[in-house]
């Protein structure tokens, strides 16, 4: 109830900051994987900083939600299974290193490239 329109709320926030060209999916839980067009790590972390504020716009009940985002750069011809894994990985790091509650203070950004998930 709460917690999936919570979900579903973050999930819009997300896909609005994304081109018309690119996806925004829910990946299982309450992770979102983000599909990027032509996207170096440059545009990684600009994309980064607009998800993050984004979602520190939205309120909820119980405060403000935070997200941890990992991503990996995938080479023309790459192996779409092999970046998943790394975006992961970096996912599952920037997870394990959040200690903030709030989103707009000494917010922390793991990044690792365009195939993202948040």
């Amino acid at each position: 109830a709460a917690g999936d329109d919570a979900i579903a709320r973050i999930g819009a926030a997300l896909a609005r900051e994304v081109c018309p060209s690119e996806v925004v999916a829910p990946k299982g839980g309450d992770e979102f994987l983000a599909l990027l067009v032509d996207c170096d790590a440059n545009g990684a972390r600009r994309l980064s900083d607009r998800l993050h504020q984004s979602v520190s716009k939205l309120e909820f009940g119980w405060g403000a939600a935070t997200i941890s985002i990992g991503f990996a750069v995938g080479a023309p011809g790459a192996d779409p299974e092999a970046v998943a894994k790394t975006a992961d990985a970096a996912l599952y790091q920037a997870k394990a290193q959040m200690k903030r509650t709030d989103t707009t203070h000494d917010r922390k950004k793991h990044l690792r490239g365009p195939l993202s998930r948040v």
